[in-house]
């Protein structure tokens, strides 16, 4: 059995979804779905630590900047750092997925509930796909790729750059890549907490009532449950 955890696969559709069929003997994707105000401002956190914008830059000039691109605009991966409210469109993705590997071979799983009860979810998890849950190393419930701020700008983009570098090599020995990721930030690392206004908050919340209700419906029409936040969301209770 191999596993390939890569959340930007979902937004392949279609292609991505088709390769796994063509290429994998039965397949099963697992589709883990985080609120989306709260993703949106996430990764745009994200792309700031990461350097792609100065730390100053505004969410309200991130968001216009994004809007201005098309459809075939965000083809380019260098687009890919604008993704922040476009990712959290679910409802724009999920249906080639279903379509392509059916509902019994695609495993929704809310965030919110990984983060508060993470054993339940793996023990939940592993059983529908047919695992032993006690086989799971330890680890297996620790988070990775948290966004940690930087105390030095200059610090940070050598260590990303050498992190770019080598990456294949650190994805074959895990627990390397935890102690120097640990390590550097004992070194560097500090929290770091995006100021996003409650106006902002309220126009992401606004965008995503949609796109949110298509997907409550995409998921009741599959048979399959519902995250919390989009049982409140869909019904105009919570943003």
């Amino acid at each position: 059995m191999h596993l390939e955890a890569t959340p930007s696969y979902f937004y392949g559709a279609e292609r991505v979804a088709g390769a796994l069929r063509d290429h994998l003997v039965n397949p099963h994707a697992l589709v883990v779905l985080r609120e989306p105000v709260s993703r949106a401002i996430s990764f745009f956190t994200y792309q700031k630590v990461r350097l792609r914008f100065p730390a100053d830059y505004p969410i309200e000039d991130y968001l216009a900047a994004a809007d201005a691109l098309g459809p075939d605009e965000f083809l380019d991966p260098e687009n890919e750092k604008y993704m922040a409210f476009r990712g959290g469109c679910y409802a724009d993705y999920l249906p080639a997925w279903l379509d392509t590997l059916g509902a019994a071979r695609m495993h929704v799983i809310d965030f919110e509930q990984l983060v508060e009860d993470p054993a339940t979810t793996l023990r939940t998890t592993a059983t529908a796909l047919g695992l032993d849950p006690s086989a799971f190393p330890a680890d297996a419930l620790s988070s990775e790729n948290r966004t940690t701020g930087f105390k030095s700008k200059s610090f940070q983009r050598v260590a990303l750059a050498g992190n770019d570098r080598l990456e294949k090599l650190l994805r074959r020995h895990p627990d390397a890549k935890r102690k120097l990721r640990a390590f550097y930030y004992r070194l560097n690392g500090q929290k770091t907490e995006e100021p996003i206004s409650a106006a902002v908050r309220a126009e992401l919340a606004a965008r995503y009532t949609e796109p949110n209700a298509r997907l409550a419906d995409q998921l009741a029409d599959a048979g399959i449950q519902r995250p919390q936040w989009l049982t409140a969301d869909a019904c105009g209770q919570a943003s």
